[in-house]
């Protein structure tokens, strides 16, 4: 209504006003100068439709065309995962340098000491997918010593396992110069819900849902063998491949 009484209080500098309507790709034409009614306050406004061709703001549709055909044209390039049986991706998984980092050893032999080494091989991957979202499902044993004072998993444990297992999704995604080193954590913020007992078994389903050059952010979920929740996690890393 203030637009109205505005438009009704003098002349407006171009010949026409252009108001947006909340319809899709649709416009309409104000006159210059609105009629008023004696008997009322209100401007009574002629409103036409306008089309794009009017418009000099809009794109020529020849210029549309050519943007379309040309988006249509650039095909991404066919990754051979895509054509993967889920156990072909649970082997990808499994032989990832990633995971094997816990079996890694000096040239001595002697172990390479590292928090959390043995969580890498004892996440074991139980499902995979690259549709909706790259998800991995691992199941894992809670062995003592990832247990607190009350024989519950450790909250911190917890987050470690969150830390590898949602990193080793990366897998189903990454290629040369693409994720290929991992990344570094930028957030990890875990939810605890329930208690884990110490020598029960749980699973950790763990998905990208937002992937780019730069950033990833992943969700995971732990739950019992009856499907109650018991942690959740979200975590966000940034890539750190070399742009050389």
């Amino acid at each position: 209504m203030q637009l109205l009484r505005h438009l009704a209080r003098g002349p407006v500098r171009n010949h026409k006003s252009f108001i947006r309507l909340n319809l899709p790709n649709s416009l309409a034409c104000l006159p210059s100068r609105p009629s008023i009614s004696p008997s009322s306050s209100f401007a009574t406004l002629s409103i036409r439709p306008c089309l794009p061709s009017q418009l000099p703001y809009f794109l020529p549709q020849s210029r549309i065309a050519s943007i379309q055909a040309r988006n249509m044209s650039s095909k991404r390039p066919s990754d051979p995962r895509e054509k993967m049986s889920e156990e072909e991706l649970l082997t990808l998984v499994r032989d990832s340098p990633f995971r094997k980092f816990g079996k890694l050893a000096q040239e001595n032999g002697d172990e390479i000491p590292s928090w959390g080494k043995q969580i890498y091989t004892s996440l074991e991957p139980i499902h995979a997918t690259l549709t909706p979202n790259p998800a991995i499902t691992f199941s894992f044993d809670i062995k003592d010593q990832y247990t607190n004072l009350a024989g519950n998993l450790h909250g911190g444990a917890a987050a470690t396992i969150f830390d590898i297992a949602t990193t080793m999704v990366l897998t189903l995604v990454q290629k040369e110069g693409f994720w290929e080193r991992w990344g570094v954590s930028r957030t990890l913020n875990c939810a605890y819900l329930k208690g884990a007992p110490g020598g029960s078994t749980v699973n950790v389903h763990c998905e990208i849902v937002s992937l780019g050059k730069r950033l990833v952010h992943m969700k995971g979920t732990m739950t019992d063998d009856k499907g109650t929740v018991l942690v959740t996690c979200e975590h966000g890393k940034v890539s750190v491949d070399s742009k050389i």
